[in-house]
C-alpha cells in the first residue's frame, strides 16, 4: 500500500514537472516571437499642418512641407527646439491630428488608410497616466482582455512574456501608484505591446526621467526596434549615450526639416554647411543652437540644403570613413549595464549581433481585414465595468468618504427634523426637509462626478486612441458604475432620514420617494460628467455648481409659483427641481393621505390637500413629473456622450 502511494506521488510529481516545463517552454516561445510581425515603413511627403489661433484671422503653419521615411527595424528620434513642431509631426503621423493637414502619408509605399492604420499602431503619450488602484498584473490582464480575441491561456503566456521582457515580472503584484517613474513608463509600453503593433509612437518618453531611467527606456526602445518594429519617438536634447542608440535622427526647426540621417553623420553634415562644432560639445546640442539662431540666421541655408533628395539619402546611409557599413551594434549594446533590465532580456541573442545594414527580414505590411475592434461592445462593457467597480471598492479614501458623508449628514438631519413627517405642526419643517434632501443629493452627485471623470480623461484618451475599446463601451461602463455608487449612497441616506424623521410608513410612498431621489441624483451626476469632460478640473469644479442655479431659482420653493410674475412663471415648466419637488410632495402628501396628527391646539396643515394647494399641486401628476426628470437624464446623457466624442476627436 505504501509503495503504491509513493509510486502515485512520483507520477504526480513528474506530471507536474512536465506541465511546468511545457508552460515555461510556451512562455519562452512567446518571448522569442514577441516581435514577430509585419514590417511597416512609414513615409511622408510635403506634409503641412495649419492652425488658426483663437481671435485671429491669420493662419499659422506649424509644419511646412516636410518629407521623410521612418523604416522598420530602426529607432527613429524626432528632435528639435521647443515649439519647433516635433510633437505636432508625430501627432500627424500617428493620426492623432487629422484636420487641416495636407500632404501624403504612406505605409510601405501605399497610401495610409487611417482607420485601419490606427488598429495596428500604438501611441504612448508623454504623461504616464495609469489606474493607481490596479496592480501591474491586473492592468496587463485588462489590456489583454480588451485587445486580444484569443483563449485565456494564450493571453496568460503573452503577459508572462512581456513582463519578463520588460523587467516587470517581480512587480506584478505592485499597485501602479507604488511604481517608480521608470517602471511606470515600462508598464505603459507593456500595455501597448499586448497587441504587438508593428509601428509604435512615443512622445517625450524620457522628459520626466533622470539619466539612468532615460537610458533604460531608450535601450528598451532599441530592443523593440531590433525586433522589426518601426519605433518613432520625440526626444529633447539627448545625451551622447542616448544618441548612440538612435538609428535615424530627424531634426525639425520652425516646422521644417533641418536634418534627416544617422546621428554619426551629423558632424560631416555640419562641416558641409561650413558649421564647425566645438570639441567636447554634443553635436545634437550644437545643431539645436544653430537652429535657434545663436550663431546667426543659418536656418534657411540648412533647409535649402536638405531639400535635395540625394543629400538626404547620403546622410541617411553611413559615410565612408565615418561609420563602416559592417560596423555592428554589438559594441554599443554590450557596454550597457542595466540593473533592472538586462541586455539579454531586452534584446534576444539572435538580434544582439545583428549589424545595422542587416535589417530584419519581414514580410510586407498589409492592413488587417478586420478593421473593427478585437472584442464586442458588450464584452468591453463587462470588462470595463469590472475594472471600474474594482477601482471604486479599492479607493477607500474616496468611495468610503462619499458613503460616510451621506450617513453622517443623514443622522444629523434625522435628529434635526425628528418626527416632522407625521406631526401637522411641523409640516413646513418637513417641506424644508424634502428641499434639503433634494439639494444635498444634487450637489453631492455633481461634485463627486466632476472630480472623478476629470482625472479619467487622460487615461481614456490614450486607451481610446489606441483602440482598446469603442467610445460607447467606455461611456456606458463609466455611467453605469457611477450610477451604482450613486444609488447605494442615495438609498442608504434616504432610508436613514425617512425613518428617523417619522415619515408615513407606506412602502409604496417610500418607493416613489426613493425613485425620484435616484433620478435627480443620476441626472445631476451626468451633468457633472459633462463638465468634467469638457473643462479643466479647476474650471469644472467652479462652474458645475453654478449650472444648477437656474433650476434652483425656478424650483418653486424660494418663491411660490403664484407669487411669480406671469412672464417668469413659464420657466417653472423647465425646472427639474420644480418637477422633483412636485414628485416629492405627491409621494408624501398625495394619493388621498389622511389628516395628520396635531401636537398643538390648531394646525393649519392638518389636511395634506392644504399643503398641496399651497404649491399649486392639486392638478399635478406624479408620473408626469417623473417623466420630465427622466427625460432630462436622457438628454444630458446623450449630450455628455457627444461632448466626450467631440473632446476625443479634438
Amino acid at each position: 500500500m505504501r509503495d503504491s502511494i509513493e509510486l502515485t506521488s512520483e507520477i504526480d510529481l513528474k506530471n507536474d514537472e512536465l506541465r511546468l516545463g511545457a508552460i515555461q517552454e510556451k512562455i519562452s516561445d512567446w518571448t522569442n516571437n514577441l516581435g514577430d510581425g509585419q514590417r511597416a515603413d512609414l513615409g511622408f511627403e510635403d506634409l503641412s499642418y495649419t492652425v488658426r489661433p483663437i481671435f485671429s484671422k491669420k493662419k499659422k503653419q506649424l509644419l511646412k512641407n516636410v518629407s521623410g521615411e521612418f523604416r522598420a527595424g530602426e529607432l527613429t528620434a524626432i528632435m528639435g527646439p521647443s515649439g519647433a513642431g516635433k510633437t505636432v509631426l508625430m501627432n500627424v503621423l500617428a493620426g492623432f491630428i487629422t484636420s487641416n493637414v495636407s500632404g501624403v502619408i504612406t505605409v510601405n509605399g501605399r497610401s495610409r488608410d487611417l482607420k485601419r492604420f490606427r488598429r495596428t499602431t500604438a501611441y504612448i503619450m508623454q504623461d504616464d497616466h495609469a489606474h493607481t488602484t490596479l496592480t501591474v498584473q491586473e492592468c496587463m490582464q485588462l489590456a489583454a482582455d480588451l485587445k486580444l480575441c484569443t483563449p485565456r491561456f494564450d493571453k496568460k503566456y503573452r503577459i508572462e512574456a512581456i513582463l519578463r521582457r520588460l523587467g516587470l515580472e517581480e512587480s506584478r503584484s505592485t499597485f501602479t501608484e507604488n511604481l517608480s517613474s521608470g517602471q511606470k513608463k515600462r508598464l505603459i509600453i507593456a500595455l501597448e505591446l499586448i497587441s504587438n503593433a508593428p509601428i509604435m509612437f512615443f512622445d517625450e518618453l524620457t522628459s520626466p526621467l533622470d539619466s539612468v531611467n532615460s537610458k533604460q527606456c531608450m535601450e528598451l526602445l532599441k530592443g523593440l526596434a531590433l525586433e522589426g518594429r518601426t519605433i518613432i519617438c520625440t526626444i529633447h536634447q539627448p545625451s551622447p549615450m542616448i544618441l548612440q542608440l538612435v538609428d535615424h535622427l530627424y531634426v525639425v526647426g520652425s516646422g521644417q526639416c533641418v536634418y534627416a540621417g544617422r546621428p554619426q553623420n551629423l558632424l560631416p553634415f555640419l562641416r558641409q554647411l561650413n558649421l564647425h562644432c566645438p570639441k567636447y560639445h554634443n553635436p545634437s546640442d550644437f545643431l539645436l543652437e544653430v537652429v535657434c539662431g545663436e550663431y546667426g540666421d543659418h536656418l534657411p541655408k540648412i533647409v535649402d540644403f536638405m531639400k535635395v533628395p540625394r543629400r538626404v539619402k547620403k546622410f541617411r546611409n553611413p559615410i565612408d570613413g565615418d561609420m563602416p557599413t559592417n560596423d555592428c551594434i554589438e559594441p554599443i549594446i554590450t557596454e550597457i549595464q542595466v540593473p533592472e533590465i538586462t541586455t539579454t532580456e531586452i534584446i534576444p541573442s539572435s538580434l544582439r549581433i545583428r549589424c545595422d545594414n542587416q535589417r530584419p527580414t519581414r514580410k510586407a505590411y498589409e492592413y488587417p481585414q478586420d478593421v473593427d475592434y478585437a472584442t464586442s461592445s458588450w464584452y468591453q462593457v463587462r470588462v470595463l465595468m469590472r475594472r471600474n467597480l474594482t477601482r471604486i471598492f479599492r479607493d477607500r479614501g474616496f468611495g468610503m468618504f462619499i458613503i460616510m458623508a451621506h450617513w453622517m449628514v443623514a443622522v444629523v438631519v434625522g435628529v434635526l427634523y425628528g418626527d416632522s413627517g407625521t406631526d401637522a405642526a411641523r409640516s413646513l419643517d418637513n417641506i424644508k426637509l424634502l428641499i434639503f434632501n433634494m439639494l444635498f443629493i444634487v450637489f453631492c452627485a455633481i461634485s463627486s462626478t466632476v472630480l472623478t471623470f476629470s482625472l479619467e480623461v487622460p487615461i481614456l484618451t490614450r486607451e481610446y486612441f489606441n483602440r482598446w475599446y469603442r467610445l460607447r463601451s467606455i461611456f456606458i461602463a463609466s455611467t453605469l458604475s457611477g450610477i451604482i455608487v450613486e444609488v447605494a449612497s442615495i438609498v442608504s441616506y434616504v432610508l436613514i432620514v425617512y425613518f428617523m424623521t417619522g415619515q408615513i410608513m407606506d412602502n409604496n410612498r417610500l418607493a416613489l420617494y426613493i425613485l425620484n431621489c435616484i433620478l435627480i441624483g443620476i441626472m445631476t451626476q451626468v451633468i457633472g460628467t459633462m463638465f468634467g469632460i469638457s473643462l479643466k478640473i479647476q474650471n469644472a469644479v467652479f462652474f458645475s455648481p453654478y449650472s444648477m442655479m437656474p433650476f434652483v431659482m425656478f424650483g418653486g420653493f424660494l418663491v411660490f409659483p403664484r407669487d411669480m410674475p406671469p412672464v417668469l412663471r413659464f420657466f417653472l415648466k423647465f425646472s427639474a427641481f420644480k418637477h422633483c419637488l412636485n414628485a416629492f410632495m405627491i409621494a408624501i402628501y398625495g394619493y388621498g393621505r389622511k389628516r395628520l396628527d396635531c401636537s398643538k391646539e390648531y394646525c393649519h396643515f392638518s389636511s395634506p390637500r392644504v399643503m398641496l394647494d399651497m404649491y399649486d399641486l392639486q392638478y399635478e401628476d406624479y408620473w408626469s413629473s417623473t417623466a420630465v426628470i427622466f427625460g432630462y437624464f436622457i438628454l444630458f446623457t446623450f449630450s455628455s456622450y457627444l461632448v466626450l466624442r467631440w473632446k476625443l476627436r479634438k
